[in-house]
């Protein structure tokens, strides 16, 4: 095997090890957040979470999907992300108003509030 594929494998084993439990990543390589409802307060699961990343530069500016999670039974959802660049995320929910995308650069943690159709 040449040096070029052990070190390829190396590499792959590493990251693979750092992808299990116990691994600590930093807080800005993430996003993470809740979907609660506006009226209860009680999490909303089965969201549909969207994360895309803005690229270009000002004047020529587009966004590029990248990432997608549904919330779990605590409305949560998660998306690793490489810590840099700006990232634009999205919820949406069948029977909810979709909120106003929001806006983070490199990762943090969000919070929707999803008012229901037909809301007051």
């Amino acid at each position: 095997m040449s040096a070029h594929k052990v070190g390829f494998w190396l590499l792959a084993l590493a990251v693979l090890a750092c992808l299990g439990p116990g691994c600590d990543y930093p807080s800005d390589s993430a996003i993470s957040g809740h979907v609660t409802d506006s009226v209860t307060s009680a999490p909303i699961d089965s969201v549909k979470v969207y994360a895309s990343s803005i690229v270009g530069m000002p004047g020529s500016m587009w966004t590029e999907p990248l990432l997608r999670d549904i919330t779990d039974a605590d409305g949560r959802f998660f998306f690793w992300t490489s810590g840099d660049g700006v990232y634009i995320v999205e919820v949406r929910k069948e029977g909810y108003c979709e909120p106003l995308p929001q806006m983070l650069k490199g990762g943090g943690e969000l919070n929707f509030v999803l008012v229901a159709d037909g809301a007051p």
